[in-house]
């Protein structure tokens, strides 16, 4: 999967460039609770305990694979790879909220793009898909 930049520079002319991970750059987190975007890329396995996402959003896997488990009691488990797409609405919006863990592989590491989504765009995100869950709490 490659990211692409659209902009246009000071003369007004319009770009398109692909943009290139810096190598070994290491893990680079910029989410925070007011962020919009957040990027994450390491070059090496990486391991999360059992947490939450500090905001609703939308991932997609850059590249390499990352492994999802959520429900403590009952085990479900998801491999996510490159060009897949998490839509994360397991934040930290109660006392009960156990949240999941997870767990990045691959040979070259793993680049995931998350992007926030507001309370108020999930209406119209559910009305797009058939079998979306009708017990969500946010």
């Amino acid at each position: 999967m490659t990211i692409y930049c659209l902009y246009h520079s000071a003369s007004g002319a319009s770009h398109i460039l692909p943009l290139e991970f810096k190598a070994d750059a290491g893990p680079r987190y910029a989410f925070r609770a007011d962020a919009n975007a957040m990027l994450s890329d390491t070059t090496v396995p990486r391991e999360t305990d059992w947490h939450c996402t500090p905001v609703l959003g939308m991932s997609t896997i850059l590249r390499g694979y990352l492994d999802i488990e959520a429900n403590k009691a009952s085990p479900e488990r998801v491999r996510l790879v490159a060009g897949d797409v998490l839509i994360v609405i397991d934040n930290n919006s109660g006392p009960n909220v156990e949240g999941h863990k997870g767990h990045s592989h691959g040979p070259n590491g793993v680049g995931v793009l998350m992007l926030k989504l507001n309370v108020e765009d999930i209406p119209a995100l559910a009305a797009s898909f058939s079998n979306w869950p009708q017990d969500i709490v946010f």
